[in-house]
């Protein structure tokens, strides 16, 4: 099969080294800045939201104290580039993800694996061979039974959680997948890709359920609103597409305004706000209903590649191409009061 290989994914061979000590964390009012050496192409928070881990170009995972900025461990088992042919040492984690319960901590990279981490002893447990491709895109379902995982092999993989064998393999898409997510109910898996296709599955029978076309050049991001009625896609087309679910048609537009890529979008946990962050270094917020008022949260020098809320919704974080982690802690409910976590 014929691989096409993500802007995205290209994005994460740029590496960026800096003067200043790598894991400083610089706490300013309202927000923590943390200086990781190397571009962040995923976040994830932990199930209590006190830890962070990212992803980075160095084929490495970092956590962080979410609250400090301080840096707890660093974890190194991604290779070099497998599937792509490109030097050696130029591997990435493009994706990371934790298990509902928290005890576990999923990585995927260009080297075509997932390495499973204990997060009691951030060990080592298992590593699944992803085929060839490079993995780009990881999701637990919500009562962690399964974990799927996306790469530019087209393929949508469905793992068991049980005894981490494969247990569905969905094709649709014909150029590489760049985001996977489980809506809230984990009825329906959404997969966006490099098609310029967001396709929606049962995850259960492993059956296509809709087709849609963003009319993009590609779909860098989708996320599913808390109620799993709407699902968020954005890519190239200068708009935000906001989905109707059940009748799997589209619903709103929302105008950026950006001559941007969409690279990251999240919904809040009210899903009364919808973060986005650009190729251009923007981040903004909006309200996911009318008007649909938008507030610029950021301007950042590099492009911000991945956002991820907490999971109570009151702190958002980013990571930039840079290697530079902000988490957000207060202002980021635009439409009050700053939030206080």
């Amino acid at each position: 099969m014929k691989k096409f290989i993500s802007f995205s994914v290209l994005c994460i061979v740029i590496s960026v080294v800096f003067a200043i000590p790598h894991g400083v964390a610089d706490t300013n009012q309202g927000k923590i800045e943390i200086v990781s050496g190397s571009a962040v192409n995923s976040l994830a928070f932990s199930p209590d939201g006190k830890l962070l881990a990212s992803g980075h170009n160095a084929r490495n995972v970092e956590i962080w104290d979410a609250t400090t900025g301080k840096k707890l461990v660093a974890l190194e088992g991604h290779g070099d580039i497998d599937s792509w042919g490109g030097p050696a040492g130029k591997g990435s984690v493009n994706s990371v993800v934790f298990s509902p319960d928290g005890k576990v901590l999923a990585s995927g990279g260009s080297d075509s694996r997932i390495i499973l981490w204990d997060t009691g002893t951030w060990k080592q447990t298992k590593s699944l061979q992803a085929g060839s491709s490079w993995v780009s895109s990881l999701a637990f379902s919500p009562d962690g039974k399964l974990l799927a995982s996306g790469g530019t092999d087209c393929l949508i993989t469905l793992w068991d959680v049980a005894t981490w064998q494969k247990v569905k393999e969905l094709k649709g898409h014909d150029r590489a997948i760049n985001s996977v997510v489980f809506s809230k109910d984990g009825r329906v898996l959404a997969s966006g890709s490099e098609d310029r296709l967001v396709i929606m599955w049962d995850p259960s029978t492993g059956n296509r359920i809709a087709t849609l076309d963003a009319r993009s050049r590609r779909v860098c991001s989708i996320d599913f609103a808390p109620d799993a009625r709407v699902l968020a896609s954005g890519g190239n087309f200068p708009n935000i597409v906001l989905w109707d679910v059940a009748a799997a048609s589209r619903l709103k537009l929302i105008p950026t305004t950006q001559r941007s890529m969409v690279l990251s979008l999240k919904y809040a946990a009210d899903g009364k706000t919808l973060a986005s962050s650009y190729y251009n270094g923007r981040i903004d917020l909006w309200e996911t209903e009318a008007p649909f008022r938008r507030k610029m949260l950021s301007v950042e020098s590099s492009p911000v590649n991945f956002l991820t809320f907490r999971q109570d919704g009151k702190v958002l974080a980013s990571g930039d191409q840079a290697g530079k982690i902000i988490v957000w802690l207060n202002g980021v409910s635009p439409w009050g009061p700053p939030n206080i976590p």
